[in-house]
């Protein structure tokens, strides 16, 4: 991964120059605005951590909830909004493959659901139990209705088990962003 050294350059490489250009405006009035400067200066330097945009805390799965994340595609602030708590999620992750990881994970939680008939409600809950994870524990506890019901339709497990696998070697504080960010990559293609 090439060198990035401000944030848009990354929203930039993610969605494209004209993109950026079109929501500058709106990206800068996102960026470190969740902590004042007093707070980002206590972590002890200013990085990618002390630009959590507004109103992405809320989104985290912790043990009270996490707001659900639903996309309405035609509202221009919302794509602008997400496609920032998307790009810093990354930064904080520091991995630019785990964006097409994210985006296949989505695809194939979305498939599970689709091939439920009229247990669909049964998946659609197994599916938000599992994004609803506070821990990579909890995380890899709930995947396992889900293997159960693709190994009873004689279906290949491998991706699940790679994502398990990948969980489970995940350092414990991505776990948190990296969930995040297959909530919201879940929510983009669910529209």
């Amino acid at each position: 991964m090439e060198d990035i050294s401000r944030p848009n350059q990354f929203y930039e490489k993610i969605f494209g120059k004209d993109v950026l250009m079109q929501d500058l405006k709106q990206i800068e009035g996102l960026y470190g605005t969740a902590f004042g400067l007093r707070a980002a200066c206590q972590y002890g330097s200013i990085g990618v951590r002390a630009l959590e945009p507004k109103g992405l805390r809320a989104f985290m799965s912790t043990d009270k909830g996490g707001k659900k994340i639903s996309y309405q595609e035609n509202d221009n602030t919302q794509r602008i909004i997400f496609n920032t708590y998307l790009i810093w999620i990354l930064a904080m992750l520091n991995n630019e493959t785990l964006w097409e990881e994210s985006q296949q994970i989505a695809k194939l939680l979305l498939d599970y659901e689709a091939g439920a008939g009229k247990a669909r409600k049964d998946r659609t809950n197994n599916v938000n139990q599992l994004l609803d994870a506070t821990s990579s524990k909890q995380f890899l506890q709930n995947m396992i209705p889900i293997i159960e019901d693709v190994v009873k339709e004689g279906k290949d497990t491998t991706n699940y088990e790679n994502l398990g696998k990948k969980i489970h070697i995940m350092l414990k504080d991505n776990f948190p962003y990296f969930n995040t960010l297959i909530k919201f990559q879940y929510a983009l293609s669910n529209k």
